[in-house]
């Protein structure tokens, strides 16, 4: 590895998914700073919708509302738009706001340190000189590393960073297995699945926008087995063919071409989607009501579209809420396939052209066989990722040289203040971070208000009127224990499931428990005494005029009372 030496960018910006973007984004268009860089381990701009290339990869949101309120798309092909249409999207906001020279791409940030003397983080930074992003090889032999000096970092590090593969170190046998394993995070688009045995493990999203498409024309695999361990619940899509067939033929003409339609549609479906907060995942009120409705619903749609073979092994035994609602997009459907096969049991050993399967501990009864063999061709891993671990490949010291991995550590499990900001890192701003997720609506909602809420406290520093910020301890703290006091009464954690919502404790490091409206009010503008702040001279002088003059209008206004009446 060679070292090049040092850089200083007054801002550096850690990850170019949707966050990354959205903070260069603005960065220029609010602020008018474009001394900034955007660090991404991946070749481009893009985040998971550029790594993402499984079969039937698409938005399990309304595309009106996955998309920048300050860069509205008019032209989505239909209503839950496909990977592609999403990375090309993301690719036009880039060129619009003239942000693709701030990207930096095969550039792993692995660790930032505060200076205390400079008040300023060092990020040690590595870069891949070959064309292989460390996200798709390990290969480090050809790198050189770059030190860099910055005023303020923008963690916009995703949540969907490290794929969950852990079960792969448990199961005998992975050296023999002749075929590809494969997690649909890191999909090899060489892979011929066509006429093969394929075995699909896992049962969320990802897994029910995949297995339609393994059955396709397009790809025809001879058959296809999943292998889950808890059932999801699973809604019917928002619109029938017939409505998504009018929305697809009308509604972007109608976007495009009168206006305010685009900004109705995007309002109307933001008020479908908070409503379920307050009918669904609000604690206490007639909650637990709505969600007992709710699944009975999904349970009637069930029934009548699987096999009756499956009703019982699709049955949830959670409470609507407790895990993310799947909307069927054909996975459903697709279990009338004959080819199409699903076993409520996990790996336990490989072999050449083969698995040998198991049940789950809770299953183990005198009806249930102890093992299954099942022709394989093929692994691909739908596990999703381990969200539980926030940034794990940044280690991060701040201030005194704490380390932000072990003061979550000690205090609980990882936490954030208003999920952007932690005592002990000053100028250290997070985008999608703890308790940032809602599980219900479009992830970008909290992006965009947390983004602009740290452009209010990046301004004064662009500006020059100030050295650091930094959130206090009793702020963070306070606003942690609210945050779990809440989840603690909430359906993701009493409603009889083990999601990555919460984990294997009750600690939430993921899950925002408030609507998004209280969200918009509480990150509508910074509550200054919440925060320490070390001024510039020229910012002193700027804060002395400005209390000068209140004092000398408020005087003023004294003296009109008293002889101008």
């Amino acid at each position: 590895m060679e070292n090049d030496g040092e850089l200083f960018i007054p801002i550096i910006i850690i990850g170019a998914g949707m966050s990354g973007i959205a903070a260069g984004c603005q960065l220029k268009e609010k602020l008018g700073f474009d001394q900034f860089r955007i660090f991404d381990r991946q070749a481009e701009p893009g985040g998971i919708w550029f790594s993402h290339r499984y079969p039937g990869v698409a938005c399990d949101v309304p595309a009106p509302l996955y998309s920048y309120s300050f860069a509205p798309n008019s032209k989505w092909s239909t209503l839950k738009p496909s990977g592609a249409e999403i990375l090309g999207y993301l690719t036009d906001v880039c060129r619009k706001y003239r942000i693709c020279d701030h990207f930096q791409g095969n550039t792993e940030v692995t660790a930032l340190q505060w200076d205390n003397d400079h008040e300023e983080w060092t990020a040690q930074a590595t870069v891949y000189t070959d064309s292989q992003s460390p996200a798709k090889s390990p290969d480090r032999s050809n790198t050189r590393s770059v030190k860099i000096r910055a005023k303020a970092v923008i963690s916009a590090v995703g949540k969907f960073s490290k794929p969950n593969t852990s079960g792969l170190e448990r199961i005998a046998g992975v050296e023999d297995f002749k075929g590809p394993i494969v997690h649909t995070a890191h999909w090899d688009e060489s892979i011929d699945l066509q006429g093969k045995d394929v075995i699909v493990v896992g049962t969320g999203c990802t897994a029910a926008q995949l297995i339609p498409k393994l059955v396709s024309p397009a790809i025809n695999a001879a058959s296809v087995t999943q292998l889950i361990r808890t059932p999801p619940w699973v809604a019917p899509e928002l619109l029938s063919a017939r409505g998504l067939y009018l929305w697809e033929k009308y509604m972007p003409w109608l976007m495009q071409h009168i206006p305010g339609v685009m900004f109705f549609v995007r309002l109307v479906i933001f008020g479908i989607t908070e409503s379920h907060f307050f009918r669904f995942f609000r604690v206490g009120g007639w909650a637990p009501l709505f969600r007992s409705q709710k699944a009975a619903q999904l349970l009637e749609y069930m029934k009548r579209t699987v096999p009756q073979k499956y009703h019982g092994m699709l049955t949830p035994l959670y409470e609507v809420g407790c895990k993310r609602l799947i909307h069927d997009a054909g996975w459903y459907r697709s279990l009338q396939d004959p080819r199409v096969q699903v076993l409520q049991m996990s790996l336990k050993r490989l072999h050449r052209n083969s698995v040998i399967l198991q049940p789950p501990a809770e299953r183990s009864d005198a009806q249930t066989p102890d093992e299954v063999s099942v022709s394989a061709d093929a692994i691909i891993l739908a596990t999703g990722y381990n969200v539980q671990q926030y940034i794990p490949t940044l280690k991060i010291a701040g201030r005194n040289g704490v380390d932000l991995h072990a003061l979550w550590e000690q205090r609980g499990g990882a936490h954030a203040y208003l999920g952007l900001a932690v005592d002990h890192f000053p100028n250290l701003y997070l985008l999608s971070g703890p308790n940032t997720s809602s599980g219900y609506t479009s992830v970008l909602l909290g992006i965009e208000n947390n983004l602009q809420y740290i452009l209010q406290l990046l301004r004064p520093l662009v500006n020059d009127e100030i050295k650091t910020c930094e959130v206090k301890h009793d702020a963070c703290w306070r606003w942690t224990e609210k945050i779990q006091a809440v989840s603690e009464q909430s359906v993701w954690v009493k409603g009889g499931c083990r999601s990555w919502y919460i984990g294997d404790g009750k600690w939430n490091p993921t899950i925002y428990p408030f609507s998004h409206i209280y969200a918009m009010c509480s990150t509508w503008y910074p509550a200054w005494s919440d925060w320490s702040v070390v001024r510039t001279p020229k910012g002193e002088r700027q804060r002395r005029t400005r209390f000068a003059i209140c004092v000398l209008l408020l005087v003023l206004a004294a003296i009109y009372m008293l002889f101008y009446r």
